[in-house]
């Protein structure tokens, strides 16, 4: 479920969009909207996911200067990962980059 976050208009998944050979963390950037407002947007309507915005070395060809990552675990539902995606629906517009 994750991974429809790049089905999202001005999201782009870094890594395989396949659910082959991957973990329950998925490494994405909003197009105009810094990671630390996108994780405060998120925060407060998915907040079941732990984050992190900043910048491994293996990012660092994509030209991302900082990503987000939403990292899941045994403790989160499909539900949990569809109010994720839904929120990510609302950032760029929040954020008036649409």
């Amino acid at each position: 479920e994750l991974l429809k976050l790049g089905d999202v208009d001005g999201i782009r998944i870094l890594g395989p969009r396949e659910n082959v050979d991957r973990i329950g963390t998925v490494a994405f950037d909003v197009a105009g909207v810094h990671p630390h407002d996108v994780g405060q947007f998120i925060e407060p309507r998915a907040s079941r996911f732990a984050w992190d915005t900043t910048a491994p070395s293996r990012y660092t060809a994509t030209s991302a200067y900082r990503i987000n990552r939403a990292s899941s675990g045994v403790y989160n539902s499909v539900e949990d990962a569809q109010a994720l995606v839904e929120a990510a629906k609302g950032i760029r517009k929040f954020f008036g980059v649409e």
